[in-house]
């Protein structure tokens, strides 16, 4: 219908013929756990919460127009939606985390893994948590991920992985990866390089001491957790971007960051508006925003797909709209 946001936007891929550049680049695919773009952002007054990845946006094309849909509101419907081109909707009885006990996932469905595993790329996932969650590893398994690593993984390489949080924090997953991609190359075949990271996960973030200093080993407020857990995945991400472009192996590298979806529980959203000590600053915001906050105001979650339409038609800002909600 004209009102169905996937009805006007889905392109089948059977319709859509690929063809791989004469000299395959490696590609490094960053997805950040609850990246929202007003992290980037500068503020007023203060500089933003990602200093360094908002420096690389002077160095790389920035996608505009990406919304987080219904269904990809979390983190393997997040990977999902980006890498096969739908939302991620369980069915019946199932929920989220009982896709973990799904023997197929996306059985005869083509993912972006697919495509460029058929074209010669040999894939790899990196990720800080368990591969069971929510059937993450099934998912990366059925779609032609060859190798992956989550929490269980590197525990039996000997890593330390801490028993209590989600997993290996971003700091020593980071550097762990690095290691790992530096294996040698099994002939001539491109690498594509996928992780996730954990630090910056809500509602307030890890404590990832080891890449904080000593003097904020001790801090124990919430929104000051969730800032040091962005300056540190900030810092370690920035790092391997930097390092994975100077290789000089005569290969072309394709970069790709993201969110994995926005964060639920946005604890350091004040801080994200111009003039945020100031009561009576008041400033416009787009359609996608309004719909972000009305869904958190009526429902306490993502906004829907009738509120996604509306934001999309920029019709959800008219008076008669916000009546109707």
């Amino acid at each position: 219908t004209g009102a169905d946001y996937l009805a006007r936007y889905y392109v089948d891929p059977s319709q859509v013929k690929l063809q791989a550049p004469a000299q395959k680049p490696d590609v490094l695919m960053v997805y950040i756990e609850s990246l929202d773009e007003d992290y980037i952002r500068p503020r007023q007054p203060g500089q933003p919460l990602l200093p360094q990845l908002t420096a690389l946006q002077d160095q790389f094309q920035t996608l505009g127009e990406l919304h987080n849909l219904s269904g990809a509101s979390w983190t393997v419907g997040g990977m999902f939606s980006s890498l096969c081109g739908l939302p991620l909707k369980p069915v019946g009885l199932m929920s989220h985390n009982s896709l973990e006990y799904s023997r197929r996932f996306f059985q005869g469905g083509q993912c972006l893994t697919d495509l460029m595993a058929a074209a010669g790329w040999d894939i790899s996932f990196y990720g800080g948590a368990s591969l069971k969650f929510a059937g993450k590893g099934r998912f990366l398994q059925d779609h032609h991920v060859a190798r992956r690593f989550g929490a269980e993984e590197w525990r039996r390489r000997g890593v330390a992985v801490p028993a209590e949080g989600w997993g290996l924090l971003d700091s020593d997953l980071l550097a762990q990866a690095w290691a790992d991609m530096q294996r040698p190359r099994q002939g001539d075949a491109p690498r594509m390089s996928v992780l996730l990271t954990v630090d910056t996960h809500g509602p307030y973030g890890a404590h990832d001491v080891s890449c904080l200093a000593d003097d904020d080993d001790d801090v124990d407020e919430p929104a000051d957790i969730m800032r040091d857990a962005l300056r540190c995945t900030d810092h370690v991400v920035a790092e391997l971007v930097q390092r994975f472009l100077a290789q000089r192996d005569g290969r072309p590298k394709v970069v790709w960051i993201q969110g994995d979806h926005l964060n639920p529980e946005p604890l350091l959203s004040g801080e994200l508006q111009p003039e945020p000590d100031n009561p009576r600053s008041a400033h416009p915001i787009d359609e996608f925003a309004l719909a972000s906050r009305l869904a958190y105001f009526l429902w306490s979650s993502m906004p829907d797909h009738q509120l996604l339409d509306q934001a999309a038609a920029s019709t959800l800002s008219q008076p008669d709209q916000l009546k109707s909600q």
